[in-house]
This record gives structure tokens, sequence and C-alpha cells, in this order.
């Protein structure tokens, strides 16, 4: 009898539990599938300590996002931390709401440090800390609330926004010279193809989760500053710095419109020696990877975007201060500490070729020196070989020098010696040669004329070596540099030109001392600084 009743209790017992079991099963299965019909902006209004950001949420038209059925997931700082936010301020109210969704589900089960693309494209840490859940900054006050669109989290403050590159550019301090150049180039494009529709505003206006790609020319030359994926590191010259540059600078883009009568003329004159300077002095402002002050006070050389080495880059960060950015990091200088090889570089106008060449009284060769013995020393490992047409010519050769500046050059011609192929040739067959030279430039009214250089005793080649002959020089063999009254940089119609004539007379020529012949490496414009 007593094993009977126990037996009753018992199952009376398990009854009651599995019915309780069931009830509460019965219970989160219910609660559970309520939340999967909610969407994301319920939810939120539904928590009474994230009120701020749902407000936020509505004015941005987020609410719309978060109702509908693409997942997303929430990180939403609490009331207290939105307490300071201007809400009027419709461009901080946007930055802060982008900066805390993200498109897909992000349950904080199994994180350990993920890189979270926002909506407005920044990446944010998820980690997994010894002191819990970290989104970026913050700590996690609650997680996992699921609803049928995504996840919402309630974290304990706003997520830090860092600026990109581009973006501090747009606000930051003292530096309106540069971003007024450079925000000149920009687009925008709005990609409807593309963009989601999400509903429709009070006015019965189509409401688009929008897509809108923006265009810089600059990015071309000089790298995509408003990416997240790529790290750049920029300098900022500040108004003070970037007047000094182009004081000195625009002095060497003079072009010879600037002189003309003609309004016009002068008016376009003055625009591109303006733009030009100024693209000189932004090209070579940024270099790739996230650098700290440190790496770049001890670096030798440092590389920008447009091509320049810097050999001393300390120079130019020593007086800096530096910010952090979402992508790299940004400098503002109050002095551009630019050497003049910065923008008036040499100029090395390869004989070879055969744009902006003339010839005459001769006939041209062009000559690969790969295999020779001064291959090293030739540039581009080209040359042309210049012979007379009959025996009483004497070859001339014009040559078109493209972006000179308004500065002074040292100018020469380098030779290649006869022996070029044959190191060991007979001596008795290695002659030089004498030429005279004659510069076409742009006088100081802008018209067009020449100088000549003739002077027999100086202009003679080496036949056993390479001739790198200085064409700008006295009577008594002292430099004397060539200045350009204005610059032809980036024109379509070349001014400067040079003209090689041999002047190697009928008698030195059938006696054997000279040669008609020339082998003509390149012309080299060098500034002097």
């Amino acid at each position: 009898m007593k094993h009977l009743t126990k037996t009753v209790l018992f199952t009376v017992l398990a009854l009651i539990l599995y019915s309780c079991h069931q009830s509460w099963e019965d219970h989160y299965k219910t609660q559970n599938e309520a939340l999967l019909e909610k969407k994301l902006m319920e939810l939120i209004n539904e928590q009474s300590d994230l009120s701020l950001f749902a407000s936020m949420l509505k004015k941005s038209g987020y609410d719309k996002v978060l109702s509908a059925n693409q997942a997303y997931t929430v990180w939403a700082p609490d009331n207290a931390a939105l307490a300071s936010v201007d809400t009027s301020d419709m461009d901080d109210v946007n930055k802060i709401v982008r900066n805390h969704i993200a498109r897909f589900s992000y349950p904080s089960s199994g994180v350990q440090n993920v890189a979270v693309s926002m909506l407005n494209g920044k990446n944010v840490h998820f980690i997994q800390k010894e002191e819990g859940l970290v989104f970026g900054d913050r700590k996690l006050l609650k997680e996992d609330l699921a609803v049928g669109n995504g996840i919402l989290h309630v974290i304990d403050g706003m997520v830090t926004y860092y600026p990109n590159v581009w973006e501090y550019l747009s606000s930051a301090a003292n530096v309106d010279s540069l971003r007024d150049f450079m925000y000149s180039f920009e687009e925008y494009f709005f990609d409807e193809r593309n963009s989601l529709i999400i509903g429709t505003n009070d006015q019965g206006q189509i409401l688009y989760d929008s897509i809108i790609i923006y265009s810089n020319e600059l990015f071309d030359y000089l790298g995509n500053l408003n990416h997240e994926d790529s790290l750049y590191t920029m300098l900022f010259p500040d108004n003070q710095a970037w007047t000094e540059a182009y004081d000195t600078i625009s002095t060497y883009f003079k072009y010879s419109g600037s002189v003309s009568t003609d309004t016009v003329l002068k008016s376009e004159a003055d625009l591109n020696q303006s733009s030009i300077t100024k693209f000189v002095i932004a090209k070579d402002l940024i270099f790739r990877g996230n650098m700290t002050r440190d790496e770049l006070l001890a670096s030798d050389t440092l590389v920008s975007t447009g091509g320049h080495v810097f050999r001393d880059p300390a120079s130019l960060f020593a007086s800096a201060t530096d910010s952090t950015m979402s992508n790299g990091r940004c400098f503002i200088t109050p002095k551009l500490n630019y050497s003049t090889d910065v923008w008036c570089k040499p100029i090395v106008v390869e004989a070879e070729h055969v744009r902006g060449r003339i010839h005459d009284r001769c006939q041209l060769n062009n000559r690969n020196s790969l295999r020779s013995w001064l291959d090293t020393a030739i540039s581009n490992s080209g040359y042309i070989e210049v012979s007379p047409i009959s025996a009483s010519a004497q070859p001339v050769v014009t040559f078109d020098i493209p972006n000179t500046l308004s500065t002074a050059y040292n100018i020469y011609c380098v030779f290649v010696p006869p022996n070029v192929n044959n190191k060991n040739k007979d001596t008795a067959e290695l002659l030089p040669t004498k030429i005279r030279y004659s510069i076409e430039y742009l006088n100081a009214n802008g018209n067009s004329t020449s100088r000549t250089y003739s002077r027999p005793a100086l202009y003679v080649t080496n036949p056993r070596e390479m001739t790198k002959m200085l064409v700008t020089q006295t009577a008594a063999g002292v430099p004397d540099p060539f200045r350009f009254n204005f610059c032809n940089y980036e024109e379509e119609l070349t001014t400067v030109r040079i003209t090689l004539t041999n002047i190697v007379t009928n008698a030195e020529f059938e006696s054997k001392k000279f040669t008609r012949d020339m082998l003509i490496d390149c012309i080299i414009l060098e500034p002097v600084y």
C-alpha cells in the first residue's frame, strides 16, 4: 500500500512538473514569436531609456529604415549619453545615428574582435574583453534584444566618431585655403538604380536608403582620402603657411599672357598661374599609411602620393600638431617647409624621342645602348646618331623643351662617344665634333626671340667618353644660368627650343681633325636653386 502511494505521488509530481515546464516553454515560445513579429524601431520605442535616440531616428528618417525587413544591428546610446546633443543640428544627428547602426545581425555570442562596418562606412570594433563586451569605446548595458529584422544592444555612451582625412579637412580650423582648393573638384551623383526604396514621407515623397556617388578628380592623382579601408597621413598647411608657399611658388609659374594687353589672355594666364600653383602645393602633402609623429621624425625618406621623395621628413612635421582619423592621421603645420626641388625639377629631353624634334641637312637614326659598355651612363638606354647628308653639310637638330618654369637653369647637352659599341676602337677613328647652340624663348614682352652660344673652343666633344657639355656658360667657361621670363608648363604650344648646329668647317672635316657625325643622348635643364 505504501509502495502504491509513493508511486501515485511520484506520478502526480511528474505531471505537475511537466505541466509547469510546458507552461514556461509555451510562455517563452509565445514571447519569442511576439518579438520576431516586431521591428527594431518598435522595440526601441518600447525602451524608456532610449527615447532620445528614438527621436533622433525619427528626425533623420532612419525610423523607416529600422522598420523595414532588412536585417540591422543597433548599438543604441542611452538617454544619459545623448543629453547634451543638439537635436536641431541635423548634420550632427545624422552623423550620430549612422555611427550606431550596421547592416546584418551581430549577436554577442562568439564575439572576440569583429570589425563592424557602420552605415557611415566607419569600422567600429565589437570586442570581448575581460570586463565584458565593448563596442568601440563603450560598454554594453543590454545585449541581444532580438526582433524580426535584427538585434538591439544598449551601450553606456556614444561611440566616438572619428572623421576620415577628407571629412576632417571640411571642418578643421584655419585651413580654408587648402580646403577651398581641394573641395573645388568635388561632385555628387545620386545612384537611384542601386538605392533602396524604404517608404514615403508625410508629403508622399519616396524615401530611399540612398546611395550617393561622390567624385573628386584629385583622388585619381593623390589617393582616395575619403575611403575608410585605406590609410593616409596628410599634412595640412594652415592659411598663413599656404599663403607663404603660394607667394614663393607662384613666381615659377608666370605665363606670358600675364603681360598681354588682351584681357582674356591675361585673365587666362593669371588663372593658370593660380590653379597650377595651388595644385603644386597640395599634390605632395599626402602619404600612404598611418604614421605617428615619432615614425615621421625618425624617417630618412618619405614618398608622397604625388611622387616626390622627401629627404628630410622631420623638417615637414616638426612644428605640426596631429589628430587621429578613422583612416589615418592628420598634421596641421604653421609653416610648409618645402624645398625648391618639390616643384622645380630637372627637365630631361631624350634625343631619341621623335615628338618635338626636327632636323636639317642630316639623317637621324635612333640607337639602343642596352648591350653597350656605356649603357648605364646613357639616359633611357637610347640616343640618336646624326649623319650629314653630304660631304659639305653641317647637320642641324632642334628639340622642343617642354615644361620650363619661369626661373634659371643650367642647360646641358649630353653626347655619346663614337666607341659606344666598341670600347677598344682604334683611337685614330675617335674624332671630336664642334657645336653651336641657339635657345629660342619668350622675351620680357612675351615675344619670341633667341640667344646664340657660339664659342668653338668651348663646345667641343670628348670622343673617348660621355660629354656633358654646359651650354649656358661665359666665354671664360663659367656657368651662366639661363633665366626664362615665363613658364611653359603644361602648355600645348612649346615656346622653348634648343637648336644644335654642327660647325666643323670643310677644312677641319677634310683633314680628319673633326667629324660632323653627332651622337646625342639628351638635353638636360638643371634648375639653379
